[in-house]
């Protein structure tokens, strides 16, 4: 009688837990079997916080020059309310005139105010690699490499030369939180519908792994002590009147 009444009390309280769960698996399977009904694949999450929650915005820079900046997060780059895709990780930044310049390991990208790509060069335009830096000195482009530095002349060729090379005086840095809260929605809008987040948490893709597995051993726990405790009575009946 005992460990009945302790079975039920254990029962009470672990079903009341894992309605909790299942209220949470009921509510998000509901949504996601109408999601085109409440316009769910076409609504887009602008949240900073839940956008880094799904990995987007794992990589923040910003460059800033004369109160300028430049913004690259993951794969975007941000000029006020602007966007170029890069993907490629941003190894140095030289602001001449209106333009941008944009240094990658392996290549050079000229964007506008607007963010539009107006020129690029690579190692096929025998751009000498891997970058380490770049800078503009008296209208000419010097990239420093780990094989030297080199000066662009008027013909548009990379000269190697043996003065010591100036480095960049546009030093990296991380965004500020409320940059990060302001410059990832701007990336990624449009990128995160809300489906996709109610799938990743219906799914465990996304949540809390220890309450998870919490909620399936309790689901198991219930079921056990569910059939425990509505086949004792007939067994101790049996026992009682037997045939």
């Amino acid at each position: 009688m005992r460990l009945r009444q302790f079975l039920r009390k254990i029962h009470r309280w672990v079903g009341l837990l894992s309605a909790l769960w299942l209220l949470q698996l009921a509510t998000t399977g509901l949504l996601l079997q109408h999601a085109d009904d409440f316009g769910l694949s076409h609504r887009y999450v602008s949240s900073a916080t839940v956008l880094q929650w799904f990995d987007y915005g794992k990589n923040q820079t910003a460059w800033e020059v004369n109160e300028e900046k430049l913004y690259q997060i993951d794969d975007q780059i941000i000029m006020s309310e602007n966007k170029a895709e890069l993907t490629a990780q941003i190894i140095s930044v030289v602001k001449d005139n209106e333009q941008w310049l944009v240094a990658t390991k392996n290549s050079i990208t000229w964007l506008n105010p607007q963010a539009e790509i107006i020129n690029q060069i690579d190692d096929f335009d025998g751009l000498p690699t891997p970058i380490k830096n770049i800078n503009i000195l008296k209208g000419k482009l010097n990239v420093m490499t780990e094989k030297g530095s080199f000066s662009q002349n008027e013909q548009g060729e990379f000269l190697q030369h043996m003065y010591p090379a100036i480095e960049s005086e546009t030093p990296s840095r991380p965004l500020t939180s409320k940059e990060s809260s302001e410059i990832i929605p701007l990336a990624f809008e449009n990128k995160l519908s809300y489906d996709k987040v109610i799938y990743a948490i219906h799914s465990g893709l996304k949540g809390i792994p220890p309450l998870n597995t919490f909620s399936a051993l309790a689901l198991i726990y219930l079921s056990l002590s569910g059939i425990y405790l509505f086949l004792k009575p007939s067994f101790r009946r049996k026992r009682k009147h037997p045939n």
